[in-house]
Parts: C-alpha cells; sequence; structure tokens
C-alpha cells in the first residue's frame, strides 16, 4: 500500500513540475502583419545538374541474382583504371614465381 502512495505522490509531483514548466515557456509570437501587398520571392539558387549516372549489372559471388551498380562515366573510368593497375600488380608478382630471389 505504501508503494502505491509513493507512486500517486510522484506522479502527482511530474505534473505538477510540467504545469509549471508551461506556465514559465514564452508565450508562441505572432507572424508580424503585412499589407496586402504580395512579397516578391528572391531567386532561387540553381541547382547543380545531378551527373548522369550509368548502371550496370555485375553477377555477386555466391548467388545467382545480379546486382545494379550505378556511377557516374568520370567514376567508371577512374574504376577501371584501378582494375587495370591491379591486375598488372598481379601480373608482376606472378611473374617472380618459380625461382630466384622471388619464390611464390
Amino acid at each position: 500500500m505504501a508503494h502505491v502512495r509513493s507512486l500517486a505522490a510522484v506522479s502527482v509531483g511530474f505534473v505538477a513540475l510540467m504545469l509549471v514548466a508551461a506556465a514559465a515557456a514564452p508565450p508562441p509570437s505572432t507572424p508580424p502583419v503585412t499589407s496586402g501587398v504580395p512579397k516578391t520571392q528572391p531567386a532561387a539558387p540553381m541547382e547543380k545538374a545531378k551527373p548522369k549516372m550509368v548502371c550496370q549489372e555485375a553477377p555477386q559471388i555466391g548467388s545467382h541474382f545480379k546486382r545494379k551498380i550505378c556511377a557516374t562515366p568520370e567514376e567508371w573510368e577512374a574504376r577501371r583504371l584501378r582494375d587495370q593497375q591491379e591486375m598488372q600488380r598481379m601480373g608482376d608478382r606472378a611473374a617472380g614465381c618459380g625461382g630466384g630471389a622471388n619464390p611464390c
């Protein structure tokens, strides 16, 4: 029974605290009164043109489903060059296998 009374006291205290906080809050501001003349809207900033996206479907390892990869032409070219450099590095490493100072 004491538990119920203390819970009720806490609830009443909380409600009282909320009422005091609401009373202390500043009143909502009212918009200024304007004349009937419509205001002109400032020119909207020009949007940057979105780069053209090129999408390709690529296989996923371990799945029969393909995934769609979208990128700008510049990003595709950067990806192609990065892949080409990686393949060249892999070939250079493989060429050193089989003996000498660089065994695999």
